[in-house]
């Protein structure tokens, strides 16, 4: 780390901002589990709705009796006596990690590979190192020397906090081979310095590339890694397990107050799963990429792999050090063939090295396409002649592409309110922007942000209106001539137990738009100051778009005519797992 640099790549060209402007009003950011987690929990007990959250307890036992599910949790009390208590609810989700105990007891198997490398994570501190790496800062660290060979994930560099990904080959080899002093000794040997190192933990885990073969049965539901396993190349795991909890969450939102019925639920698995499926085939895909480098230098981790099977045989016939001193000796010659400082040789593979970094054949890090483009398939009936987004063995190596297309998550769009200075009133369209501009006025003074444009007044996101919304859906509609129309055709839908917000996305202020609503219409209206609406919306200036309330289309329509006016209606109780009863028409 600290000696010979054979290459290097810049996964952000061009940029010299963390921000997408136009993929999202929020950074690229390096978010490690541990990190986030705090996060989380402080926003969970700062909500009203918060039942409580309990430390130290496990659940031993869980019994879905079709109408709920009885739930057997086991805790530790201030003595460090173990207390017993049955917990019933109406769902359960199962977001116990890679080794869920939930989902083995639901009998749901995992697909896939079970185990395509052993490693050995060595967390530790040392601002030694990271200061002596402030010359030349970067948040992934391949080190291959004649001592080790390790990948080192900088988790803070200003902190000093670091993760090392060492090879483990069992059984040949075992936890307890890699003490707190022998997991310092290669950190130093990774760093290449004598460098004060202090180790937080070691521990081992084997890299699958694994699916659930369902996402729930019955009344329990797996989300994250308890439903997927990738390799961590990529950073697809937590992505993925949080996208997980945002399709999930608003459907049990909605079921638990009565706007949906059951059978909303019954589409988690089948919109999650197939990304999930797309995320594993990619996350493998990427591992693989990796490991061009380590095979360009002589390293290929098939074979130690192929050296350890051969030689975990003979501990069956000669002492376990002495196999393991073997494994040790083909491992150290692999390693010293791997130096690139060695002449002729040395060169052929610095040539190598150059032209796979030239021609970006390396991991990457960046993928707009599949952590925003993704698109849900809806229901058969429901369905787009044109279903774009993650499917199963398709990889979207190219840019991110906003899109209206149904199932897919709404463009951002930067929009300027009209109206939202006004005092709030619950009956009147503003508050969905008093909701978001607060919300937003809060992460822009965590993330010191500014949320005034140019030209003055605040702006927010198509993506914060969604949200402000809740469990509402959002009509866009644009400036033409029938926004009157749309805008009555959702109040009386509303009136007909349909609640729908609707939002109309001006070009411009004023009055230019010859479908400008008035300000006393319950409609809430925005400018949009960026310029992208128009060109990303997919229908025409009398069209509309139906949003969900996580954010993915629901459905559009070019203009209003009595097909769509009795389409709407249909589309809504889709969302929400209802039959529709009323075909009210076009106004």
């Amino acid at each position: 780390m600290l000696k010979r640099v054979y290459g290097s790549v810049d996964h952000f060209p061009g940029q010299d901002s963390p921000y997408v402007p136009y993929a999202s009003p929020e950074p690229v950011a390096h978010l490690s589990q541990h990190k986030l987690l705090p996060i989380l929990l402080e926003r969970a007990e700062a909500s009203p709705r918060t039942a409580s959250i309990w430390f130290g307890t496990q659940v031993t036992a869980i019994r879905d009796r079709g109408s709920e599910v009885a739930v057997t949790v086991e805790h530790a009390s201030a003595r460090s006596e173990r207390h017993k208590r049955t917990i019933v609810c109406s769902h359960l989700v199962a977001a116990d990690g890679a080794n869920s105990r939930v989902r083995d007891w639901l009998e749901l198997p995992m697909e896939g590979d079970a185990c395509l490398q052993n490693l050995i994570n060595i967390h530790f501190f040392s601002k030694d190192l990271a200061q002596q790496l402030s010359k030349r800062p970067a948040m992934l660290y391949f080190c291959f020397n004649r001592a080790t060979v390790a990948v080192i994930v900088a988790h803070s560099l200003a902190d000093g906090e670091f993760v090392a990904q060492v090879p483990f080959f069992p059984p040949l080899q075992d936890l307890g081979d890699f003490s707190k002093t022998a997991a310092a000794d290669i950190v130093r040997a990774a760093a290449g310095s004598d460098v004060e190192v202090e180790v937080c933990s070691v521990r081992r885990w084997a890299m699958s590339a694994q699916v659930a073969s369902r996402f729930h049965k019955g009344r329990v539901f797996l989300a994250g890694d308890a439903a997927h396993r990738f390799p961590p190349a990529g950073g697809f795991g937590m992505n993925t397990g949080i996208q997980d909890a945002h399709n999930l969450a608003w459907k049990l939102a909605a079921v638990h107050t009565g706007a949906a019925s059951e059978e909303l639920l019954e589409t988690y698995g089948g919109e999650r799963r197939p990304v999930a499926e797309a995320n594993t085939l990619l996350s493998v895909s990427n591992y693989e990429d990796a490991l061009r480098v380590p095979r360009a230098l002589g390293l290929d981790p098939r074979a130690a792999n192929l050296a350890s099977a051969v030689i975990s045989p003979l501990r069956s016939v000669v002492p376990r050090g002495v196999a393991s001193s073997a494994l040790e000796a083909v491992l150290s010659l692999g390693r010293a063939a791997a130096d690139a400082s060695i002449p002729l040789l040395g060169d052929l593979k610095e040539k190598a090295l150059e032209r796979l970094f030239a021609e970006d054949q390396t991991l990457r890090l960046q993928f707009p396409a599949e952590d925003l483009g993704f698109s849900y398939r809806l229901d058969r009936s429901m369905a787009s002649s044109k279903e774009a987004g993650a499917k199963p063995g398709r990889h979207l190596r190219g840019g991110y592409v906003p899109s209206t297309e149904p199932g897919a998550r709404l463009p951002h769009c930067e929009l300027q309110p009209i109206g939202a200075g006004v005092p709030v009133v619950a009956s009147r369209p503003e508050w969905i922007f008093a909701n978001a501009i607060r919300e937003a006025a809060q992460e822009a003074d965590a993330g010191g942000q500014n949320l005034e444009p140019s030209g003055g007044g605040a702006t927010l996101s198509t993506i914060d209106v969604v949200a402000a919304c809740g469990l509402r859906p959002l009509l866009i509609i644009g400036p033409g001539h029938m926004a009157q129309r749309w805008a009555s055709l959702a109040l009386s839908i509303h009136r007909l137990g349909y609640p729908v917000q609707v939002l109309q996305i001006l070009d411009r202020p004023g009055g230019a738009a010859s479908g400008e609503l008035p300000s006393h219409t319950a409609v809430a209206r925005a400018v949009d100051v960026s310029s992208t609406w128009a060109a990303s919306r997919g229908v025409s200036e009398n069209g509309a778009v139906l949003v969900r309330p996580d954010g993915h289309v629901a459905w559009r329509w070019n203009a209003l005519g009595p097909a769509e006016g009795a389409d709407l209606p249909r589309r809504l109780a889709a969302m929400f797992g209802r039959v529709a009863h009323m075909q009210p028409g076009a106004p």
